[in-house]
This record gives structure tokens, C-alpha cells and sequence, in this order.
């Protein structure tokens, strides 16, 4: 009786070896581990045959220990983990030295591998990337970047819009390199135009490159982050970096920013991060350096960060202490985030619900060497799931790689409202917003206070106040591509709809796509005030809206008979060269005669037209503030000042004055037989160079009403050319000439 008894369980025995071998094969399920290996074992040479890359069987935990080795069947004690497998090609003869992993979106995941340096005794310039093919294992070249001196560091793929991404940290020239391709076919990928990070420097420091990358998407914007390192003593400097990438992934100039300093205890460097689904949580994986090149151990550390805010990340209250020798401190520079339940069953999914890792030195006696599995809340070591790369208890310290883990795609950020991307555009250009004006429980400035009962003044929230985007347009001239972007939070993308409405609530038109093009509805938006109203909307909620006020404006009533003359009398310029003072400007006056019998109710001067002609971009400073556009600083007409007009707010003459209108109307009849009118203008600054020639084209446009409100308008263009001052006093630039000046009336 015993006998059969013991064939039973010998036959059940065999039949889930038989099934864990299977299910050890690719493709890969969701869950499972890819982690890589130097082909040197023990500091042993360089074996051709050895494996570098290999498979593990983290999707179903539920019968791991914690606290030892999950044996696989035929280790003793005999377990039920399925023995870590690679296919016959992934071996350094045919890939290499590899170190980093990634994996594609594909329904069956391609696995990509890249060559590295930094196990002992590898080839240090060798620089492929290969694709491992999801079902059979085949090894396809990616790209070779035929370095000459430093190999790569990590890469990371990301499909971002249409395009398929990879990126890799190339340590032969410090940057970091895109290539697009098509993860189906086998042929080349093509490589983009690379990313040379400065790491917020001035200038490129050679010494300086990057390591670990990870991508993260907020508010539908994708954001690179990468570890700076150093190939000299400290080779770490604990920064991570970030650079934005478009709408097909490609790296977006001028936007590189220090993300953190992440706090953790050593300088060594950072070799993998990881982002949460949500992008809140981010893991980073430190590997330890015995110099450039040549790894050590028992000194580097995997850290979860939560996201405090734009660039701002605290530590997490999660703990990984990575192995059980020492201090705990034996990350080998692969982290992964799972959704796969720790000890959990294979169809067990939850977003982000685990974390492995790799580590030297897994168990306090030293014999246990590969990856590391924990509860996304973190905990010690006997209560983490043990993994033996090579399902021995041979020590091969310093060998162990990168790990990347087989997600399922699961809502783990479910679409829901974000917020607008700046406020709407014209065809291109951004539309001013106004603050609306809120209800009197609510007090006005840059940020609105709302007023509560006595007592409660910690219930007071500051809140933003809303905005609308005043457009205005002349009876039949109305044009012009209207957009808007709004980001919802998620992997999902938001949609919209619009109408345009009269103040009567007539309905003119509506629609639900971007952008709004007004041209076509030209003919049905005759003088008076409408709305355009666009709102967004991300998965099932309702958004954000945006309110676009528009004036269409009737053209004035027939012009006054009233005969009109405008001389020019005098002008003056001084013009500054003050390259060190970035608020100068130049300044200009001009004294025009009018001559009319017919009194008028009101005269309103702007400053229509102001170009900028050099012989060489050298004579312009870099400037391009209000202040220096033709702003108008004050104006008088017969000796009565005028009221300017523009964008309220700054001091006249600041940084950011912005009056272009001068306007006089005060119920008296105005006498201009003759008025006397003078302006002042800020002006450029110019370069010092007395070989330059700046040219200004300046109009002025005058617009007289008289007293039944009958409008004329004439304009007075002319060309004066700003000097270098021959001293420190300043110099008189080239005069406007009455022969210079055009004056020529405009009809109605």
C-alpha cells in the first residue's frame, strides 16, 4: 500500500515539474521577470556559453516562503517555483556583456538588451542593443552604436503617440539617444537626434553622463528622467534629471530640470528607476562601483519616493531593505514595480501591488544571490520572497544586473480631470486671460480668499480665480485658428465640444473638435458681443471649460468733414547702451502741431505699427520687453495729460509697460487751431558697435471724434535710425525729417 502511495505522489510530483517547466518557456505572462547576469561567475573568467539574460517566474506567489530560497522541484528542500530559464542564444557569445532591459507593448512583449562595462573584465566599448524575440527567444540587432571608448548604460521603451521609443544612455559621448522603429519587424531601428544633458550647467561637462531612465506621464505630458553619474571619483552625485519629449517622443530643447536629490546614504551611482502607473511613487535602484567599470558590493540601496509636488519628491515610508548580509545595503542597481499581488496567484492583479529588485548576499549566510520580492508596503527581509538567479547556492557576488517585470496593462490611473495646458491660442499665440469677477463672497487679487463665518478662519482655502479670454474683431475681418489643450490625468486623452452664442442666446454655431476655425463663421457674427464656450471632458466626467468673450466691432459711423493737418515740430532720442542694466531702455519725443476748426470731443493716438531694421543681429540686444516695443510712457495735448491705455497693471516705464493707446475725452470741446501734441516712447537699447545702423519704422495713428461722434483717422509714419552715443552723457540718434515723415488719412 505504501508503495502505490508513493508512486501517486511521485506521478503528481513529475506532472508539476512537467507544468512548471512548460509555463518557464516564453512567451512571458504577466508578472514574470526578465534579469541579467555577468557571463562571469565568482570572478571567474569570461565563459562564451554562460548565460547573461534569464527568465523568472514571479507571476504566481502564493506557495513562496519568505525569508529563504524559493527552491524550484528538484532543489532540496524540493519547492514549487518553476526554474529560471534562458533560451539557448541568450549566452555572451551572442549578446555580450549585457546589463539593461526593457520591454515593448506589444500583445506578446519583445524583450531588448544593451551592452555594458560595468561587470570586471567586460569589453567596454561595445555598444548594441538587441531585440529578443517574444516567443521563440531569437536575438535580432537593434542598433550598434560603434562606440570607441565607453559602452552603454541603461534604456527604457516608451510608445508615445504612434511612435515606438527606445532610449539608452550612450557613455561614449554623454548623451542619451532615441530610436524609433517597429517592434514587430526585425529590421534596424532608426536613431533620431540625441539628448546631450548639461545637468543644469552652463556648459557640457564630459565627465558628467547619464545612467538609469525611466519615463513618466503627468497630466499628459511625458517627462524622461535619468540619473546623472560621473566617470571620475565621486561617480555619483545622487541627481536625477528630467527632460519633456513632444507628441512622437522627441526630446524638447531648453526644458531639462533637477528633478531631486534623492536622500540616500552613499554616493553610488543610480542605476534603474522606476515609476508607480500613476506617476506618484518612483523606485531607484543604487549599485556599487569599486571604480568605473568594476562593481563592489553591500553598499547601495533600493528607496521609494512619493511625488510632494512639481520637482519636489519625499521619501517613502515603504522600506526595501535589499538582502539579509550587513546592512542590508546589497541593491545591485535593477528595481521594477509589479501588478502581480505578492503571494498572490497569477491572474492576481493589483496596480503597483509589488516590488522586485535585484541583490547580492539575499540571505545572512551569504550563499543566496539574484532578486528580491516585497508587498508594495515594504517590510524586512523575513518577509520578502528569495530568488537564486541560477537556482544554486553558488556565490556570485558582484555579478548580478538589471530586472524588469512583464506589467498587464490595467486601469491604474483611470481617466479623470487634469487641467488646461495654458489657456486657448490664436492662431498660435497665446490669448491674454482676465480674472473673472466672482461673486461677493469672494475677496479679488492673484489668488482668491473665500470669507468664512468668524471663528473658522482655518476653514479659509485659497482657490484660483477663474479666467475668460477677451477677443475682439472688426465686422467682417473675423479669422483666425482657435485652440486649446487640456490634459486629462490618466493614459487617455481628452475631448471636447464648443458653441458660439450671441449675448441673445441664439446659438451661432457648435462642434466637437479642435481647433475652432472662425473664418467660416465670418458671415454670421455681425456687430454685437458672443461667447465662445470650450469644454473638455476626460473618460466619462466633465471638465474644465474655457470662456472666450468676442466683440465684433461695427465699423465707426462716416467719417467727420472736418479738415485735419499734422505736422511734426521737433524730436529728440536718448539712446542707451547699458548692456549691463537688463532694464534700460532708449527713449524718444515728438512734438506734432494738428491744425482743425472743427472742435473735438475726443482724440485717441496709438502706436500702430513698430518694426526693427539692423544692418547686423550684433547691434540689437537681446530684449524683447514690453518696455522696448514703442511703449508709450506719457502724452499731452495742449498741455492736458492723456490717460494711456494697454495692459493695466505695471508702473509706467517698468519691465513689463505695455501702453499703446493715449487717450484725451474730457466732455470739453477740445480746440486743435492749433493743438499742441507731445509723446514720449520707450525704445531699444542698442550694442555699443559704431559700425551698426538700427533703422525704426514707427506709425502713429490718430483717431478724432468729434461731437456727434463722426470718426477720421490719419496716420503719421516715418523712419529714424538709433545711434551709438559718442559719451557717457548719450547721444541725439539720427532725427525724423518732415521730409521723412508720411501722413495719410485712413477711410472708413
Amino acid at each position: 500500500m505504501k508503495n502505490i502511495i508513493y508512486k501517486i505522489f511521485l506521478l503528481l510530483a513529475l506532472a508539476l515539474f512537467a507544468t512548471n517547466v512548460t509555463r518557464a518557456q516564453l512567451p512571458l505572462i504577466y508578472g514574470d521577470a526578465v534579469a541579467s547576469h555577468s557571463p562571469s561567475y565568482n570572478y571567474g573568467p569570461m565563459d562564451p556559453n554562460s548565460f547573461v539574460l534569464k527568465t523568472i517566474k514571479t507571476n504566481d506567489t502564493q506557495t513562496a516562503p519568505l525569508g529563504v530560497n524559493w527552491n524550484t522541484p528538484t532543489m532540496l528542500p524540493p519547492g514549487t517555483k518553476p526554474a529560471n530559464w534562458s533560451a539557448a542564444n541568450w549566452t555572451y557569445a551572442k549578446l555580450g556583456i549585457i546589463f539593461g532591459i526593457t520591454l515593448d507593448k506589444e500583445p506578446l512583449t519583445n524583450i531588448y538588451v544593451s551592452n555594458t562595462q560595468i561587470f570586471s573584465g567586460s569589453n567596454q566599448n561595445t555598444s548594441k542593443v538587441w531585440r529578443l524575440d517574444n516567443t521563440t527567444g531569437a536575438h535580432t540587432l537593434v542598433f550598434d552604436f560603434l562606440n570607441t571608448t565607453r559602452s552603454l548604460g541603461n534604456l527604457k521603451y516608451q510608445k508615445i503617440g504612434i511612435t515606438n521609443n527606445i532610449y539608452v544612455s550612450n557613455w561614449d559621448n554623454g548623451s542619451i539617444e532615441r530610436l524609433t522603429g517597429n517592434p514587430a519587424g526585425t529590421a534596424l531601428w532608426t536613431k533620431q537626434n540625441a539628448f546631450n544633458p548639461k545637468f543644469a550647467a552652463t556648459a557640457d561637462d564630459p565627465i558628467s553622463i547619464p545612467y538609469g531612465l525611466a519615463i513618466r506621464k503627468i497630466l499628459g505630458v511625458y517627462r524622461l528622467y535619468y540619473a546623472k553619474i560621473r566617470t571620475a571619483i565621486p561617480y555619483s552625485t545622487n541627481e536625477i534629471y528630467s527632460v519633456q519629449l513632444d507628441a512622437n517622443g522627441d526630446f524638447l530643447p531648453l526644458t531639462e530640470q533637477l528633478e531631486t536629490t534623492p536622500a540616500v546614504s552613499t554616493l553610488q551611482p543610480i542605476a534603474d528607476i522606476a515609476f508607480s502607473e500613476d506617476g506618484n511613487r518612483m523606485l531607484i535602484a543604487q549599485q556599487t562601483w569599486y571604480s568605473f567599470g568594476a562593481l563592489g558590493a553591500h553598499d547601495s540601496k533600493v528607496v521609494e519616493f512619493l511625488s510632494s509636488g512639481p520637482a519636489s519628491w519625499i521619501s517613502s515610508a515603504s522600506l526595501f531593505p535589499s538582502g539579509g548580509f550587513s546592512s542590508k545595503t546589497n541593491a545591485t542597481g535593477g528595481v521594477s514595480y509589479s501588478y502581480n499581488v505578492f503571494k498572490g496567484s497569477s491572474t492576481n492583479y493589483s496596480c503597483d501591488s509589488s516590488v522586485w529588485f535585484t541583490s547580492d548576499a539575499l540571505n545572512s549566510s551569504v550563499t543566496l544571490y539574484g532578486v528580491e520580492g516585497y508587498s508594495a508596503a515594504g517590510g524586512t527581509v523575513p518577509n520578502s520572497i528569495l530568488i537564486d538567479y541560477d537556482d544554486s547556492a553558488i556565490q556570485d557576488k558582484s555579478r548580478l544586473g538589471d530586472i524588469e517585470v512583464y506589467k498587464k496593462p490595467l486601469e491604474c490611473n483611470p481617466c479623470s480631470c487634469g487641467q488646461w495646458q495654458g489657456g486657448p491660442t490664436l492662431g498660435g499665440n497665446p490669448i491674454p486671460g482676465v480674472p473673472i469677477i466672482l461673486h461677493p463672497d469672494f475677496e479679488l487679487g492673484k489668488t482668491a480668499q473665500k470669507i468664512v463665518p468668524p471663528g473658522n478662519v482655518g476653514d479659509a482655502q485659497p482657490i484660483q480665480l477663474p479666467l475668460n479670454y477677451p477677443l475682439q474683431f472688426i465686422q467682417g475681418n473675423v479669422s483666425g485658428l482657435i485652440n486649446a489643450v487640456y490634459n486629462c490625468n490618466g493614459n487617455c486623452g481628452a475631448t471636447y465640444t464648443w458653441q458660439l452664442t450671441a449675448a441673445s442666446g441664439v446659438l451661432v454655431a457648435n462642434g466637437t473638435t479642435l481647433p475652432v476655425d472662425l473664418a467660416q463663421y465670418n458671415a454670421k457674427l455681425t456687430c454685437g458681443k458672443y461667447t465662445l464656450t470650450i469644454k473638455a471632458k476626460c473618460g466619462n466626467s466633465d471638465c474644465g471649460s474655457l470662456t472666450i468673450p468676442i466683440t465684433i466691432i461695427c465699423e465707426p459711423p462716416s467719417c467727420c468733414k472736418a479738415e485735419i493737418k499734422i505736422e511734426q515740430t521737433s524730436a529728440a532720442f536718448n539712446v542707451a547702451t547699458n548692456l549691463a542694466n537688463p532694464n534700460a531702455f532708449s527713449t524718444g519725443t515728438a512734438t506734432f502741431s494738428i491744425f482743425s476748426t472743427t472742435p473735438m470731443s475726443e482724440v485717441r493716438v496709438s502706436v500702430e505699427e513698430f518694426r526693427l531694421i539692423a544692418s547686423s543681429p550684433n547691434c540689437l540686444n537681446c530684449n524683447n520687453r514690453p518696455v522696448t516695443w514703442g511703449n508709450i510712457l506719457s502724452a499731452s495735448l495742449n498741455a492736458q495729460p492723456m490717460t494711456l491705455s494697454g495692459y493695466v497693471g505695471p508702473v509706467t516705464g517698468s519691465i513689463a509697460a505695455d501702453y499703446r493707446e493715449a487717450v484725451l475725452n474730457n466732455n470739453a470741446p477740445i480746440s486743435l487751431n492749433p493743438g499742441n501734441f507731445n509723446i514720449k516712447l520707450s525704445l531699444p537699447t542698442i550694442t555699443e558697435l559704431t559700425c551698426c545702423e538700427v533703422k525704426v519704422y514707427l506709425c502713429l495713428k490718430f483717431t478724432f471724434k468729434d461731437a456727434n461722434c463722426n470718426e477720421c483717422v490719419q496716420m503719421v509714419c516715418g523712419q529714424f535710425a538709433l545711434n551709438p552715443p559718442k559719451d557717457t552723457h548719450g547721444d541725439v540718434a539720427s532725427p525724423i525729417k518732415n521730409s521723412n515723415i508720411k501722413t495719410f488719412k485712413v477711410e472708413h
